[in-house]
């Protein structure tokens, strides 16, 4: 690279072994109720992390921090047809070169990959879900980075309803990973190469609307539950939305097979778990999007008002809700929200998760 840039040298890789990890969480009612009675959220963005998979992953690199704004600028500098969001100029003409740059869309994450595998002659590219999970778990396959306790100084966080903003990296010193990776939990969120997509053994069906790239790690604007190792989201990016990169091998290591790709255009039949995307909230019903062009009309009578007051306290309307298919009648289909229940028997009864290799 020479003297060409000035900080594109300051990217630091960490090397992750090959073997195998467990990637996700077993399913425990009692758990996971936990989890979202603690954090105040639907238990279906939970359920996603379900279930765990003994994965195969070979060696790979991780970038120490997040992709940084100089690191950014360096990018912009040389591909100067490209608008700069005005977040990173403002953060360039302050010289905030140590922050890590926010927002990054996920294109210009993968155009950054892409110029940079050329600029360095290796491999570069956005870590898969597992790659980043794994990277975050450690050796020891901690809940957080850091370990297994919920500690809420170590991270960049929201605390106790505070809203901080983003940090130099490696600012948060015991915010590390057993691998040396700095700042897997909060900060910014990190994009990764990997969607939207039930694992495998995982029977819940999703609307093809909710097929967005998943981030990781959570923001200094969201509380803990989004800085832990499984957490997946991405549903709503964030102002501070950011990423890092791996160096791989080869470009074969992408472990797609963790996913039920293309089962959003399969038959929907009676007993199916839809995880729906909610397209409006009427006074006596809420409208979700299933899979394809399909729609079911809930009644709020039949939603416990809990629930109902707990979607209503999230602003977007399209929030992913649990269903359950109770009848099909051609082209409609009669939904429920399901009980505590039978989402337990449903999970219970999803096959062990085998060893699968990358």
């Amino acid at each position: 690279m020479g003297n060409m840039f000035e900080y594109i040298h300051q990217i630091e890789f960490r090397k992750i072994p090959a073997g195998y990890f467990s990637f996700g969480l077993e399913w425990s009612k009692k758990e996971f109720v936990e989890k979202a009675d603690r954090y105040k959220i639907p238990i279906e963005w939970l359920i996603k992390e379900v279930p765990a998979n003994q994965v195969f992953l070979d060696d790979f690199e991780i970038s120490e921090t997040q992709i940084t704004v100089g690191m950014m600028a360096d990018f912009y500098k040389d591909n100067p047809k490209l608008t700069i969001p005005e977040e990173i100029q403002s953060n360039i003409d302050q010289q905030n070169m140590k922050l890590p740059a926010y927002p990054v869309s996920y294109e210009t994450a993968l155009a950054f990959c892409s110029w940079l595998s050329f600029v360095l002659g290796e491999v570069i590219d956005l870590p898969t879900e597992p790659e980043w999970e794994k990277s975050a778990k450690g050796m020891r396959g901690n809940i957080f980075p850091w370990g297994d306790e919920e500690n809420h100084e170590i991270p960049n966080i929201r605390v106790g309803g505070i809203k901080s903003t983003p940090q130099n990296v490696k600012s948060c010193t015991q915010n590390v990973s057993d691998y040396g990776v700095y700042d897997l939990a909060g900060n910014v969120e990190e994009w990764t190469r990997s969607f939207n997509k039930p694992y495998k053994n995982n029977k819940i069906v999703y609307s093809d609307q909710l097929n967005y790239p998943i981030l990781r790690g959570g923001t200094c604007e969201h509380a803990i539950d989004l800085a832990r190792s499984t957490r997946r989201h991405g549903n709503h990016p964030s102002l501070y939305t950011g990423f890092r990169v791996v160096k791989r091998k080869n470009l074969n290591n992408l472990t797609s097979h963790m996913y039920e790709l293309n089962q959003d255009h399969r038959l929907i039949a009676k007993g199916d778990f839809i995880l729906g995307k909610i397209s409006s909230i009427g006074e006596d019903h809420i409208s979700i999007h299933l899979v394809n062009d399909s729609y079911a009309k809930v009644s709020l009578d039949t939603i416990p008002t809990h629930v109902i007051e707990l979607f209503g306290s999230f602003k977007n309307k399209d929030s992913e809700m649990l269903l359950k298919v109770e009848k099909v009648e051609g082209e409609n289909y009669h939904c429920t929200k399901p009980t505590l229940e039978e989402i337990d028997t449903f999970l219970a009864s999803n096959p062990v998760a085998g060893v699968r290799r990358s």
